[in-house]
């Protein structure tokens, strides 16, 4: 394994233990990829504390980034709705914060 593949598998497992946290949100490590597919579909039809309904996955990528700042791209543009896609191509600093911040976002929304 290159020195690469060993990083973004290190980075992979950084990322599948910080989300391990959030049982609301799905997430299958990657194969080789430097991104992140993350199941959020059991946020689909929950509410902001403003009491916007998150309608899909652009919803919730737009809340996530507006409100955490917090950059994804809805899965849906890739053909998996319910998903949102993070790089991993980041410091182990920045994915910790990441999965923080997607902690946070779960934390605030309402049924």
């Amino acid at each position: 394994m290159t020195e690469g593949a060993k990083t973004f598998a290190r980075r992979s497992e950084l990322m599948a233990r910080g989300l391990a946290k959030i049982p609301e949100l799905q997430f299958t490590p990657p194969d080789g990829a430097f991104y992140a597919f993350i199941g959020v579909g059991n946020l689909i039809g929950r509410k902001t504390p403003d009491g916007t309904v998150l309608a899909d996955d652009t919803a919730i990528a737009a809340y996530l980034l507006n409100e955490f700042g917090l950059s994804s791209v809805p899965g849906a543009a890739f053909g998996s709705p319910s998903f949102i896609r993070l790089s991993i191509a980041a410091s182990d600093a920045e994915l910790e914060s990441a999965c923080e911040r997607l902690a946070k976002l779960v934390a605030s929304l309402s049924k």
